[in-house]
């Protein structure tokens, strides 16, 4: 499952798809902006802000406990999300509901690194993320030695580099990290 309303999520719904996943990309902005719809211009992040700013994060986790629930009803769901829903991910994660996560650079799971996980957990960061440090990321890492998330760390790559609308795009990096997600779900899956 894929996280934030971008054009981009349909994209990588459709890429989980093609993998023989089950994907839905919950509408978390909804809430806020019925039917709103964002890409990466300055205008559209700087909405995108603003509606994540206002948005309630147990709001955001229980809409995405819903569409974990409705997609357990045909087998266990991991969830995926990028940045902000990178965070949502690492919170489900903390549940008993999500039986594995996937988080590309969360920029808020620094914030919430006190909720451990309660299922195995992928991250991918940025070596040169302006926006998530990696003195973070080894916090995250250090508080977290009983969960032991899976942490990669991409050397050449900064915020976004797995998304190709954004000029931090590094494609090296989002095909090893693309990659590394589906070898990770095909285990996980399998030992669900």
């Amino acid at each position: 499952m894929a996280l934030i309303p971008r054009r981009r999520h349909s994209k990588v719904c459709d890429r989980l798809s093609q993998s023989g996943y089950d994907a839905l990309a919950p509408s978390l902005f909804d809430r806020l902006e019925p039917g709103v719809q964002l890409g990466y211009s300055v205008e559209d992040v700087d909405k995108g802000r603003d509606l994540r700013s206002r948005l309630d994060w147990n709001d955001a986790l229980n809409d995405t406990l819903a569409s974990i629930s409705y997609l357990a009803q045909s087998g266990p769901v991991a969830v995926v999300g990028f940045c902000y829903g990178g965070a949502i991910a690492w919170l489900a994660a903390s549940t008993p509901h999500a039986r594995m996560a996937v988080c590309y650079y969360g920029s808020y799971i620094h914030q919430f690194r006190d909720q451990h996980p309660q299922c195995p957990v992928l991250l991918h960061f940025g070596a040169l993320d302006s926006i998530i440090p990696l003195e973070n990321v080894e916090d995250i890492r250090a508080e977290n030695t009983e969960a032991n998330p899976d942490i990669c760390i991409y050397p050449d790559a900064g915020h976004g580099f797995n998304c190709d609308l954004r000029d931090s795009f590094h494609g090296p990096s989002a095909e090893l990290a693309w990659q590394r997600t589906l070898d990770f779900l095909s285990q996980n899956f399998t030992r669900a």
